[in-house]
């Protein structure tokens, strides 16, 4: 149950019971009802719901959504995460890059929005990748060999950061969104 929402019955929870279901995402939309049915189904016909939880694979749906959203929404969100390919490692980079659910949304679904760097674990590690990679500072190869010996790769690194680079040092990447 990687990407899940609890659904509760709001009227059960008011009257100090626990009656939920968990339901994986993305599902149908049938799925949903069917699931909200189940949950609202019980002697005092209550008609209230909420999500009461969030299981999903990059801590993002709280923060998106919280309780009161659709469950309708999210799901759909969630389809697009699961299209967009990327791994939890990079989604949650990019949620770290962005302010808004409908940011993170153009982001997955523009690939140029974006740039990924893997096996990057520090500040060097970075620095070293934009000089030589995306050559950030604009010189020819034969310009960078004379230099190289007086480059502060960290510190490069490091100013990227403020450009909006953000590392994940568990994972070893980095990721920029281009805003």
């Amino acid at each position: 149950m990687e990407n899940a929402i609890a659904i509760q019955n709001l009227g059960a929870y008011n009257r100090g019971e626990l009656h939920f279901k968990w339901v994986e995402l993305p599902t149908t939309t049938e799925r949903i009802k069917e699931v909200i049915k189940e949950v609202l189904n019980t002697p005092y016909n209550d008609e209230e719901y909420h999500i009461a939880d969030y299981n999903d694979c990059c801590g993002l749906l709280y923060e998106y959504f919280g309780e009161w959203a659709s469950p309708y929404e999210v799901n759909e969100f969630m389809e697009l995460v699961e299209e967009s390919g990327l791994d939890k490692e990079v989604l949650s980079l990019l949620a770290d890059c962005v302010s808004t659910k409908e940011e993170f949304k153009e982001v997955i679904l523009e690939d140029e929005d974006y740039f990924i760097l893997y096996d990057v674990s520090n500040e060097r590690k970075l620095g070293l990748e934009l000089v030589y990679e995306f050559n950030w500072l604009g010189l020819s190869k034969e310009e960078l060999d004379k230099i190289e010996n007086y480059l502060d790769y960290e510190y490069i690194g490091r100013e990227a950061g403020h450009d909006g680079w953000v590392i994940d040092r568990i994972n070893r990447v980095a990721v920029k969104v281009n805003r």
